[in-house]
């Protein structure tokens, strides 16, 4: 019998994640997301509660205010995996979220009431351009399946929004994502990244969708992704120092290929730029050509993990509590060399009202996989109270990067069902990656 994982100790930078986890919908009394990447003064406004600095790690509930200083920013990540960003002296009011993340369905409503911004939508912008409204000082958005960023002036009530993301003319075999920018009585549909509308005051209607001018893009993307400067040393700086530090240091067919990604990332067509970046797995277009694939706080995708192409970690816990009052245990292998998951000790237990076990012996390859990461073991080995016949189990198991570090911790749940479908249980919790493989 192979021995169960050793218990996990959360930190309490992290452990706001798992409340995140746990809610199905969000509604006032629970968090609709939390704080990252904070930089300088962000400050927090809630309800009957004394205005507040916030920090990288704090839930964030709907109708906060989070308000950024000079110099300032911060990301905001959401349970369906949308990631909001401000840059200096900025305001963002997240107004609705509900979210089922068994079928992705949901709603989002967010006020962007002054400053620069940009999001990533996440699983609920799939399908309805109806599903996500970001309202600005006059006018709204309606978003499906992009990334979009734009500024707001709260004193003319003017804005520009420009499309960053996969349009409807990709070329790189995505889903289209379009958005639609609507005031006074007219909306705009915008399709073609690198292409914007502008609001001009409240009694305006959008402008026909335009070419943003390069320049003004770039200065956009600088204010939002690097509101500190911080970033700046970076445009000066050789291909050698600004390619992956692993891959810098790696065997000369490793350079070769560092380099032709940097090259990649310099080419001068907007257009061209917008979607290749657009296409590496939703990671914004800014953070790779200027920060060089360092990973900023959040969800890891699985072109992060490509990046790096040596070792294994593995995210492990035991006793996370279920709802029905029992508890699971899991273990993880990464297997960054191979670009694998699973194999060797990798397992899910179930301990309580309901029991079983399942391990996933066979490796899985996320090699050709796009997207944020996301790691599953399966089973319908599951037995006891509210199961019926069986119960059928899935715990995910989703990393993310924390202060530049690809996959640092791991966001977990585990869902239990009957085999008719009803929910059972369900627990989440969150696990630092350790070194190694365990076999």
């Amino acid at each position: 019998m192979r021995p169960e994982a050793p218990p996990v100790r959360s930190t309490p930078r992290l452990v706001c994640l798992v409340l995140l986890a746990l809610a199905s919908t969000a509604s006032a009394a629970e968090p609709a997301g939390v704080s990252a990447a904070v930089r300088g003064e962000v400050l927090l406004a809630r309800a009957q509660t004394p205005e507040s600095a916030i920090r990288s790690g704090e839930s964030v509930f709907m109708q906060d205010v989070l308000r950024s200083g000079p110099r300032s920013g911060m990301q905001l990540l959401l349970l369906d995996e949308t990631t909001f960003t401000i840059g200096p002296e900025s305001e963002l009011v997240v107004d609705e979220f509900v979210y089922d993340p068994s079928t992705g369905a949901g709603e989002l409503g967010a006020r962007v009431v002054k400053g620069v911004f940009r999001f990533v939508t996440g699983k609920i912008a799939k399908d309805e351009s109806g599903n996500v409204n970001v309202a600005l000082p006059a006018g709204n958005i309606g978003v499906r399946g992009t990334i979009v960023a734009g500024s707001a002036d709260p004193a003319t009530r003017s804005s520009i929004v420009v499309l960053l993301g996969e349009g409807a003319d990709n070329d790189a075999g995505d889903p289209p994502g379009s958005i639609d920018v609507c005031n006074a009585g007219a909306c705009v549909e915008v399709t073609r990244p690198g292409f914007g509308v502008r609001i001009d005051g409240p009694e305006f209607q959008p402008t026909p969708a335009f070419r943003v001018d390069e320049a003004a893009v770039r200065g956009l993307l600088h204010e939002v992704s690097d509101p500190a400067g911080a970033l700046d040393a970076l445009a000066t700086s050789t291909a050698d120092d600004r390619i992956d530090p692993i891959l810098a240091s790696g065997a000369p067919e490793e350079r070769r290929l560092a380099r032709r990604i940097d090259r990649e990332l310099e080419k001068d067509d907007l257009d061209d730029e917008l979607t290749n970046l657009a296409s590496q797995d939703a990671v914004t277009q800014k953070e790779i050509l200027d920060a060089n694939l360092v990973a900023a706080n959040g969800p890891t995708t699985f072109g992060q993990l490509r990046g790096i192409n040596q070792g294994a970690i593995h995210y492990s816990a035991s006793g996370v509590p279920l709802s029905s009052g029992g508890s699971y245990s899991f273990l993880m292998n990464v297997d960054l060399g191979a670009r694998t998951f699973g194999g060797g000790a990798s397992y899910v237990q179930v301990s309580g009202p309901q029991v079983g076990s399942q391990y996933l012996s066979n490796p899985v390859s996320y090699a050709g996989a796009q997207g944020f990461a996301n790691f599953h073991i399966t089973t319908s080995a599951i037995t006891g109270a509210g199961c019926g016949t069986f119960c059928t189990g899935d715990l995910a198991v989703l990393p993310q990067n924390v202060d530049g570090r690809v996959g640092a911790a791991a966001l977990h749940s585990l869902r239990l069902e009957s085999a008719g479908g009803s929910p059972v249980a369900k627990g989440a919790g969150i696990a630092p990656a350790s070194a190694g493989f365990q076999p």
